[in-house]
């Protein structure tokens, strides 16, 4: 069933209520009252891309988590005992230095930037150092909400050198931390590669972020039950999902994975880091969260390709943890853009085909009586199509349909090879010839990234490209989303390069984005997904996933990469709210465009 029709055109919206039935495993906080917002300012035109290298864009190189500023007192980094106030910005050293491994040579750096302690409602600004502030946000808060947001920031310069970023502080008194999680320079590996599995629901190929761990109690996903106590740690494969049994969505090849971090049912102010296992432990955090919130996170974290692992650690209280998985980063230049698909001739009187997992449909004609003797090297054997439904006797191979001659018979294999062989010549009462074997677009886990990698392309300057506020005099205002509602959004290409002579291809697939929710009225989550038609739609269906949760009145942000590999007749990108009356505001920090 859609939800909606892409020629509705961008920005078209439609209510769900009633009809759309999530499954287990959404996250809902605890609802609470907080009666102040922070502001979110309108746009200026973002400045220019970063220079585009030899190759047209840069790759990412994760690092372990390090931390390289923090301005409590006597903290020992960078802007130790310089507590932000109103309107003050924190500009800090990020290339270059021996502590964090990120290279004079960066374009753009990956940080955990986290607010702590703050005053009053506001939000911070993080930019290039040297460019002119620009109106966006970067992490939103309310009073006495420590928080954090991982941000892609490209590197400016302090008015000498390179490699700094600033980071405004627009309301109030607030406490900063900043933890380098990686970076992107010029380079012909280290690319970006979407999740991608074939949809359970429909077949076709899907790259909307999928859940690959939630401790929560009856979640059926890896780790189920195993709520994180204090000081407690916990090791799960990223490259799983129960939702989608037997995937590999990781390659062994991968160097990090993007995954959106999720806390749910705190019972103490805490924090969770995530890193590689078989790496001690960082000084580093990626949510920060007060008791009985359900905050998320977006977070870049290294692979480990020996143990294939993440490792997350909770320091104090209970909390469940749940992550889904966005894509990989591999040095691979070029991953496997499909897998085979393998079609059988029409009108043959011998049949011979391989196929590597999914289902097919053999259609026939003319036969009323007899059998398809033939062979499978999945050693299923199938001896009679007549006598439905036992055509497969074996695990793995099914079949429904028949009798012969009156309807299609469905086959389902296993992933793996399948080759069936058979001889019509064998039956009875009619021409005995295949008309049709048809099969779908098959993507099994042995043949990873579906999708070409792609490079990144930084813009100086954050852009807003939505704000449904009213009079937000931006793209899509008066465009508050309701309960169960969808919103289309437009993604631009990156039309600011010309200034410098830099810019992003105009066939980008993929956009970096701030996603801001405010005028929250309920205990709600957005999800934000790649505009495809009805892929993400069957995502949140039956496989759901959340990006931003809150409670009412809170204003809070989130960092994400969106594939947008539709894009006809605009590329876009889709934001879901579960309940509750909400405003979005989408900023763009760069674009990803394929290699090739």
């Amino acid at each position: 069933m859609m939800l909606f029709s892409r020629a509705e055109g961008p920005g078209r919206k439609r209510s769900l209520v009633g009809r759309l039935a999530l499954s287990v495993g959404l996250l809902l906080p605890v609802a609470a009252s907080f009666g102040v917002f922070a502001a979110v300012f309108s746009s200026t035109p973002a400045s220019a891309s970063i220079p585009a290298s030899e190759v047209g864009g840069t790759g990412y190189f994760p690092v372990t988590p390090v931390r390289i500023a923090d301005t409590r007192a006597n903290s020992g980094f960078q802007g130790a005992g310089d507590t932000l106030s109103s309107g003050q910005i924190l500009t800090i050293r990020v290339a270059g230095l021996p502590s964090d491994g990120v290279p004079a040579g960066a374009t753009a750096v990956v940080l955990n930037i986290t607010a702590v302690n703050p005053s009053s409602a506001g939000y911070l600004t993080a930019y290039a150092s040297g460019q002119t502030t620009p109106f966006a946000s970067t992490v939103n808060f309310i009073a006495g909400q420590t928080i954090a947001n991982e941000a892609t920031i490209t590197l400016g310069n302090n008015g000498v050198t390179g490699g700094y970023v600033s980071i405004l502080n627009h309301v109030g008194l607030t406490d900063v931390v900043v933890d380098v999680q990686g970076y992107y320079v010029a380079t012909l590996s280290a690319l970006y590669f979407p999740v991608s599995y074939p949809n359970p629901v429909t077949g076709s190929l899907d790259n909307a972020p999928i859940r690959v761990l939630d401790t929560r109690q009856n979640s059926g996903q890896q780790d189920a039950g195993q709520t994180l106590g204090p000081d407690q740690q916990l090791t799960f494969y990223p490259g799983t999902s129960t939702f989608a049994p037997n995937l590999t969505l990781v390659p062994d090849d991968a160097t990090a994975v993007v995954l959106n971090l999720t806390e749910a049912d705190s019972t103490a102010s805490s924090f969770l880091t995530a890193w590689a296992t078989g790496v001690a432990q960082p000084l580093a955090s990626d949510v920060n969260f007060l008791a009985g919130q359900t905050i998320a996170n977006r977070v870049i974290v290294p692979y480990n390709s020996t143990t294939q692992t993440i490792s997350v650690y909770n320091w104090a209280g209970s909390t469940d943890v749940v992550a889904d998985l966005d894509g990989y980063f591999a040095d691979s230049v070029l991953e496997p853009t499909l897998c085979p698909v393998t079609t059988a001739t029409a009108n043959q009187t011998t049949l011979s085909f391989t196929a590597t997992g999914g289902t097919f449909t053999l259609n026939y004609n003319g036969n009323t009586t007899g059998t398809i003797p033939y062979n499978a090297s999945a050693a299923a054997v199938l001896s009679d199509l007549q006598a439905a439904p036992t055509y497969f006797p074996t695990t793995g191979v099914s079949a429904t349909g028949g009798p012969l001659g009156t309807a299609p018979v469905v086959i389902t294999y296993a992933e793996g090879a399948l080759t069936i062989t058979g001889n019509l010549a064998g039956l009875t009462g009619g021409t005995n010839t295949v008309t049709t074997v048809s099969l779908p677009a098959v993507y099994p886990s042995t043949c990873p990234g579906f999708y070409p990698g792609s490079f990144y392309y930084g813009l100086t300057a954050p852009a807003r490209i939505a704000d449904t506020r009213a009079n937000s005099g931006e793209p899509y205002t008066l465009s508050t989303l309701g309960a169960l509602s969808i919103l289309d959004i437009d993604v631009p290409g990156d039309v600011w390069g010309p200034a410098t002579g830099f810019n992003a291809p105009a066939d980008y697939d993929g956009v970096d984005v701030n996603v801001t929710v405010t005028n929250t009225t309920g205990s709600s989550f957005l999800t934000i997904f790649p505009a495809q038609g009805g892929i993400g739609l069957a995502q949140l269906t039956t496989y759901p996933t959340s990006d931003i949760n809150w409670v009412p009145g809170w204003i809070i942000s989130n960092g994400d990469i969106v594939t947008t590999v539709a894009s006809f007749p605009f590329t876009s990108m889709d934001v879901f709210n579960w309940s509750g009356n909400v405003d979005v505001v989408v900023d763009v920090y760069g674009y990803f465009a394929p290699v090739f």
